[in-house]
């Protein structure tokens, strides 16, 4: 299954770099039927993908700040009411990696916190799924180590 849902049209202006307009036709898709947090976490990813480049992608009718209250609104809401794995970690990840985009706080601490708070997110669906926690102990942990984590004995 794929995180980001197919919306018509999108594509064609993307490729098209006519960012406003796809940001524009995804808010108004998401307005239209908010308890699904598909359109949110495609909605906060199309966001995130121009703000974190924003010199490549600005255009001169965009405004980032407008682009960010979106982001930033879609974020909060999502995070008060959708709970399944790929919104928590498509939006986690995120979050780690440009926290300063999440928030408009002036706190020295801010980027900090929100950073936590996207790292904090990412563990989450771990949490929920055991087969995630055990490809994340194969990455790095010994094979004995991984088979007794997930109840399999070893073979000689």
């Amino acid at each position: 299954m794929s995180v980001f849902i197919p919306v018509e049209g999108l594509l064609n202006l993307e490729q098209s770099n006519k960012w406003n307009e796809a940001i524009t036709l995804l808010h108004n898709y998401w307005l239209t039927d908010l308890s699904n947090s598909r359109t949110a976490c495609r909605l906060i990813a199309e966001c995130w993908y121009v703000l974190s480049d924003w010199g490549l992608y600005a255009e001169e009718d965009m405004s980032f700040d407008f682009i960010k209250k979106i982001m930033i609104y879609t974020t909060r809401y999502g995070l008060g009411h959708y709970k399944d794995v790929d919104f928590l970690w498509t939006v986690g990840y995120m979050i780690s990696l440009f926290p300063y985009l999440f928030h408009n706080e002036q706190q020295e601490t801010a980027d900090a916190l929100w950073q936590s708070k996207g790292k904090a997110l990412l563990k989450k669906p771990q949490k929920w799924i055991p087969i995630i926690r055990s490809q994340t102990y194969s990455i790095s942990a010994p094979k004995k180590v991984l088979l007794k984590n997930i109840g399999q004995k070893e073979r000689v």
